[in-house]
């Protein structure tokens, strides 16, 4: 049965919730829903941003009668430490019992304080992503357009590989106080547990498939994380603390803006330009640019070096990034990063194509517009629908209990389901009844006819054996010998080979006569075997046909015929 599923993210500028039709084998992409984030409530200036999300989803889903639905949550990237283990071995209990101690040697918490969860980067994913075309890499393909680099590091040789021995883990570990307290806001606020926690950067993987490797760059208002992916495998991550609110900050203060005009001013005129750009542009336009890009130079700079680390991890370069997220829509950002980075930048796209699950969302919505910021509650919900959710920080004491709130709220409906059920399987189960009756009185008049016809009277089904065929006290319908046993008295009372030089090449067992053709090595040895045969008790009349010569003069062939009472 179909059902609904929520992917949510909570952004700190905006709410996004990914609507989900799951059935069996298939989900489709039903509804997209966006909430601003609202200011700080009166008399509370000071209101956690995270406090003031959960209003503004809690409000969402009221609007969209959308509380009860299942939905699943995650944490964001500056909530998470997220480490890239070597382990000697690849026995994956091995793996499982000593992940915790080398993830303690790596974070500066004790590991009793987090929940962790792990994955092991599949060697074919690493495989793939060496081989993959670069063409391939990055989703939307050529013509899309916005901003792309010089090449993928073209003519760059890759660092040499990991040895084969070496099994790559990806691990994720959360503070239980941070779990904790998402798991009570969100459940204080709806009344209801979300069904999994993931970790928001490590399910982008759900929105690119490419063979790879790719970098998924989710810009969003407070920070910016960065995913490589390969082939839906996530093989690297790491979240900077840059984001859009750092470029609406600076126009505030250079334009004395409060926060709201500053922002709606970024998105209407903030951009950044490449060199080549730059030499069309008018004075007033190049002081935007040059102050937006004294935000994101700290931004690039912190890139270059993460895309540094993931070429020492994995011996290898991106074949491209990938943008989603708020603040990936300022003008020119995505040819920007592709000229500082030298590599080949594109938006996220999804179309009805490459991805069957917007079909119905196609319709009613601009998916290419929408996908920068839909990414990550696609990909929550995508990972949370499909069973085992990778990197569920719902574990030990925050493990996920079925709640049957819904059930009781619903008892009315349900016990009056039953009962109709009920009625209609009684009335069923009346018809069938009636038509067996029905059946049987035809038989039974049937049966009437043909006795009175046959032996002249209606009988009792139950005695038509004893007017048929009365039964013999002696007789047995179960053969008391056979045709083995009969065999295996005659072999018994054969003369000695000593005696009788006899060869049987026919015998054929009946009731009441059994046919034998044989050679022996003269007639005297034909009497003895006929006298031997007359042993068995059950043996009667033995008639012995004309003797012919056989292979030598000496040598009999003949006929014989015994009568018998034994089967």
């Amino acid at each position: 049965m179909a059902h609904k599923v929520l992917g949510v993210d909570l952004g700190s500028h905006t709410v996004k919730v990914v609507e989900l039709l799951a059935g069996f084998r298939t989900v489709q992409v039903t509804g997209f829903h966006t909430a601003p984030v609202p200011a700080p409530e009166v008399g509370k200036p000071d209101e956690p941003a995270a406090e003031r999300a959960m209003r503004a989803l809690v409000g969402l889903l009221a609007a969209k009668g959308l509380t009860r639905e299942q939905r699943h949550e995650a944490l964001a990237g500056d909530q998470l430490m997220v480490r890239l283990l070597a382990l000697p071995f690849s026995d994956v209990k091995k793996i499982d019992s000593v992940v915790g101690y080398e993830l303690e040697g790596q974070i500066a918490r004790d590991v009793e304080d987090v929940v962790f969860d792990h994955r092991v980067v599949p060697a074919i994913a690493v495989a793939e992503a060496v081989v993959a075309p670069a063409a391939e890499a990055v989703a939307g393909g050529a013509g899309s357009g916005t901003g792309s680099g010089p090449g993928a590091g073209a003519g760059a040789a890759p660092a040499p590989g990991t040895p084969a021995t070496t099994t790559k883990v990806l691990v994720a570990a959360s503070l239980r106080t941070q779990i904790k307290e998402r798991l009570d806001r969100s459940a204080g606020a709806l009344g209801t547990e979300t069904r999994t926690l993931l970790g928001a950067p490590l399910v982008f993987g759900q929105v690119a498939r490419a063979a790879g490797p790719v970098g998924l760059l989710d810009m969003g208002h407070t920070h910016t994380t960065l995913s490589v992916v390969a082939g839906g495998v996530t093989l690297f991550s790491r979240t900077l603390p840059r984001g859009g609110r750092h470029v609406t900050a600076a126009i505030a203060r250079r334009y004395q803006l409060d926060p709201a005009q500053a922002e709606v001013t970024k998105h209407a005129s903030a951009f950044v330009a490449t060199r080549a750009q730059l030499v069309g542009i008018t004075p007033d336009q190049r002081l935007v640019h040059d102050l937006v890009v004294a935000e994101l130079t700290p931004l690039a700079r912190d890139l270059k070096q993460t895309l540094a680390a993931f070429r020492a991890a994995y011996g290898m370069p991106l074949a491209g990034l990938i943008t989603c997220g708020g603040a990936s829509r300022l003008q020119g950002v995505g040819a920007w990063l592709g000229e500082l980075l030298d590599l080949p930048v594109e938006p996220l796209r999804l179309s009805a194509m490459e991805r069957p699950e917007l079909a119905l969302l196609a319709g009613a919505l601009d998916v290419g517009g929408a996908t920068p910021e839909l990414a990550l509650a696609l990909a929550i919900a995508l990972e949370g629908v499909g069973g085992r959710a990778a990197y569920d920080f719902r574990q030990d004491e925050f493990a996920y209990k079925v709640d049957y709130s819904f059930l009781r709220e619903r008892a009315i409906a349900i016990l009056s389901a039953f009962l109709v059920l009920i009625a209609l399987a009684a009335v069923m189960a009346w018809a069938e009844l009636s038509k067996l009756k029905k059946e049987e009185r035809l038989l039974s008049d049937r049966f009437d006819a043909i006795s009175q016809e046959v032996l002249g009277m209606q009988i009792d089904p139950e005695d038509v054996a004893e007017h048929v065929r009365p039964p013999k006290a002696d007789e047995s319908p179960i053969p008391s010998i056979t045709a083995y046993d009969m065999l295996d008295d005659i072999s018994k009372v054969l003369p000695e080979k000593d005696k009788v030089k006899l060869d049987i090449t026919e015998l054929e067992i009946r009731a009441k006569k059994i046919s034998l053709k044989a050679t022996v090595g003269s007639a005297k040895e034909a009497e003895l075997l006929e006298a031997a045969l007359k042993q068995i008790k059950c043996i009667g009349d033995i008639q012995t046909g004309r003797m012919t010569a056989g292979m030598n003069a000496e040598e009999k062939q003949f006929t014989m015929t015994i009568a018998h009472s034994c089967m």
